[in-house]
C-alpha cells in the first residue's frame, strides 16, 4: 500500500504533530491540549519503531543487519535516559511541576 519509507515518514509526521500540539498546551497551559497532543504522538511511535524495523530488514537484508537493528535500538535507548535526566532539570528550571504524571496516572 504505502511501502515502509512512506510510512515512516507518515509516523514520523504524526509525531512531530503531537508535539506540536502538546507545545502549544503547555504555552497556553491547557491540560486538555496536552492529553491531545501526546494522543497524536502515541499514534505515531510504536508505528514508527515497526517501520524502522522494517525499514532496517530492508536496507541490511544479508549483510549486518543485526548490528544495524542494535544500533537503532540502543540509540533509543540512549534518548530515553537523556531524557529522563533533561525533563527533571527543565521542568523545575520554568516552574513546569508534575505534568508528566497525568496521563501516566489517567492510563491506568
Amino acid at each position: 500500500m504505502l511501502g515502509a519509507a512512506r510510512a515512516f515518514s507518515l509516523f514520523a509526521a504524526t509525531l512531530v504533530a503531537g508535539q506540536v500540539v502538546f507545545a502549544f498546551g503547555t504555552s497556553v497551559k491547557s491540560v486538555g491540549f496536552m492529553y491531545l497532543g501526546r494522543f497524536i504522538y502515541g499514534l505515531g511511535g510504536e508505528n514508527m519503531s515497526v517501520g524502522a524495523s522494517v525499514l532496517l530488514a530492508e536496507w541490511f537484508a544479508g549483510k549486518e543487519m543485526a548490528s544495524a537493528m542494535a544500533i537503532n535500538v540502543a540509540i533509543s535507548r540512549v534518548g530515553s535516559v537523556i531524557n529522563n535526566f533533561l525533563s527533571p532539570a527543565i521542568a523545575n528550571s520554568t516552574n513546569v511541576r508534575r505534568i508528566h504524571e497525568s496521563p501516566c496516572l489517567n492510563a491506568f
